[in-house]
């Protein structure tokens, strides 16, 4: 097995304790080790402390501490046993990797009482956690004789949590009071019973740092789009397993299965989901716990939907218009702009490519708007010649400007009830889009059956491949140049497809949004004007043909996607939302 190694020196740590297990977190997070080893002291590592330590292979933690009236070299620990020696000395600590998916990491509420605290719940848990019991010589990471403050919120903490969820809940008193007892001769036990009294009357303040290690519950997605969601939730719930997350899924992939019936009554992290109906259901919104949902389709178009959620409801949404929809129509206050990320990939090799451009997206041949409706076909011509605003903003222009006033129940109402309109014109776009690439002679490769429905002109300079799994796309892109992306109609966003070729080292192409159109991302992703289609062949030309100019953008490109927009950057801004 491999070991990860850290050096931690204790004594300029105590100058920051409370960014010790943010520090020890982020240490997991940053390697792929199948065992981890911290080793605190000043000048001495302790590493040589450790000999062989899974001779035992069901060994899952193993401590070297020095635990005063223990003659034992070797100690198997249980909870009561650490409860009783909080004051052993910890010189390091060995930890197997592939534990975290139940245990969690290290407690970031606690300061440098997250050692104790994760060895005791290692054990409370049923790991085999082992201690080499050595002597002072060695130096140690708790001073003997006194107690910090830390170490008393720790354990305070481990106490509440004894009492809450122990088999044998009978022992706390007589646990208590020797803990007490002990303290007295250490240090004053006031600052243990204070937070422990706190702990023990205010549930939020419990559940707070109990919820820090809980588990994250995944919602596995849909094989919709090609198992799109089902891929997003796979790769988010590695990576949370990377970083030492606790996790459960819905469907027992990568991470523990749990139902709902089990997490009714134990604690979670947060909740997870990408465009997930059960995550808006009232059994999820009685549970004071974040729901982050990562949501891609106009709000609009779902109605009711979003009627009831409460302040734990977070909406991840990929278009910065969709999130301040939600907030202006729905109160929705955690509603942010954050795009799907994409699994970290290789440099690729930006030369030498030997498809010019593709498309990687299904068609549907635009069906004819035939109605009497006269708010149809207003906002249809207003959509068709506005295309830089979104559907919500013209139908408001053709509402207003035919002088009704809509309350917000029939608003929502009518605006659901006019999403054909929005779905003719986005298909009418990609259609113009295609037809003014392939119609200048330029060969455009496409995927997937429904382009055999093409009826557009220019049809035989579709290149038509079979359709692609989420495994086989990045790969695809790999051997393109240049990437065409049409949106869906976002116009303050960007979607998975952009990021996911700026790290196969392809030129993104795209229609303009305003994210795109950012001082960074409008020199890394060439745009295009969906009022000037005309140009596009000229553009797509221009970068064809100057190979020097296309790899610069494609080298920046994949370095910024790879710094900002992976699932590991996405997790990372998930944990901190968890941590407030």
């Amino acid at each position: 097995m491999n070991i990860s190694r850290y050096n931690l020196d204790i004594g300029k740590l105590n100058e920051k304790n409370s960014e010790l297990p943010i520090l020890l977190n982020d240490m997991i997070g940053h390697t792929d080790g199948d065992m981890i080893l911290f080793s605190f002291g000043e000048g001495n590592t302790g590493e040589s402390s450790v000999t062989d330590p899974y001779a035992d292979d069901c060994t899952d933690v193993v401590v070297t501490a020095y635990i005063i009236n223990e003659a034992q070299d070797t100690v198997i620990l249980n909870p009561e046993y650490i409860i009783s020696n909080y004051d052993m000395s910890i010189s390091s600590i060995l930890i197997k990797r592939s534990i975290l998916v139940k245990t969690g990491c290290f407690n970031e509420f606690l300061g440098t009482g997250c050692v104790l605290e994760f060895i005791y719940r290692a054990a409370f848990m049923g790991m085999k956690v082992s201690c080499d019991n050595k002597g002072p010589g060695i130096a140690p990471y708790l001073e003997t004789a006194s107690v910090s403050d830390d170490t008393c919120m720790a354990l305070a903490y481990m106490m509440c949590r004894h009492r809450l969820y122990a088999s044998d809940p009978s022992c706390i008193p007589g646990l208590l009071n020797y803990i007490v007892g002990k303290l007295k001769e250490q240090k004053s036990p006031d600052v243990f019973m204070r937070m422990f009294g706190r702990l023990t009357s205010d549930p939020k303040y419990f559940n707070r740092l109990l919820r820090n290690t809980a588990p994250i519950y995944m919602i596995a997605g849909d094989d919709l789009c090609y198992g799109l969601l089902n891929h997003f939730s796979n790769e988010l719930t590695r990576i949370f397993i990377k970083k030492g997350q606790a996790v459960m899924t819905t469907d027992g992939r990568y991470a523990p299965f749990a139902s709902l019936n089990e997490i009714k009554d134990i604690p979670v992290k947060a909740f997870t989901g990408f465009q997930a109906g059960a995550l808006f259901k009232d059994f999820f919104q009685r549970i004071e716990t974040p729901k982050f949902q990562f949501w891609f389709d106009d709000p609009a178009f779902f109605n009711d939907l979003f009627q009831n959620l409460n302040d734990t409801s977070y909406m991840l949404c990929q278009d910065g218009n969709h999130a301040d929809f939600l907030k202006r129509r729905y109160g929705i206050a955690h509603a942010y702009q954050l795009a799907p990320g994409a699994e970290a990939a290789p440099v690729p090799d930006f030369s030498g490519r030997e498809l010019d451009i593709i498309f990687i997206g299904t068609f549907k041949n635009p069906p004819q708007l035939e109605t009497d409706d006269l708010i149809a076909n207003e906002l249809y011509e207003y959509m068709c010649s506005h295309t830089y605003m979104t559907y919500e903003q013209c139908f408001d222009a053709v509402i207003e400007a035919n002088g009704l006033q809509l309350e917000h129940e029939a608003y929502i109402n009518i605006l659901y009830c006019y999403a054909p309109v929005y779905r003719l014109v986005q298909s009418k776009y990609r259609m113009k889009v295609i037809e003014a690439i392939v119609n200048s002679g330029l060969k455009l490769h496409v995927y997937g059956d429904s382009w055999y429905e093409y009826s557009g002109s220019g049809r035989d300079n579709l290149i038509i491949h079979p359709s692609l799994s989420q495994e086989e796309l990045p790969a695809e892109m790999r051997r393109a140049k240049i990437n065409l992306n049409i949106m869906s109609w976002h116009k303050a966003g960007m979607t998975e497809r952009v990021i996911y070729s700026m790290l196969a080292g392809s030129v993104c192409l795209s229609d303009q949004t305003s994210y795109l159109q950012s001082d960074v991302m409008r020199e890394l992703v060439p745009q295009y004007d969906l009022d000037h289609l005309d140009e596009l062949p000229d553009i797509i030309r221009s970068l064809l043909g100057d190979n020097k100019r296309r790899e610069e953008i494609a080298k920046r490109a994949y370095d910024h996607a790879m710094k900002h927009d992976t699932w590991e950057s996405r997790a990372d801004v998930l944990l901190e939302l968890m941590r407030q």
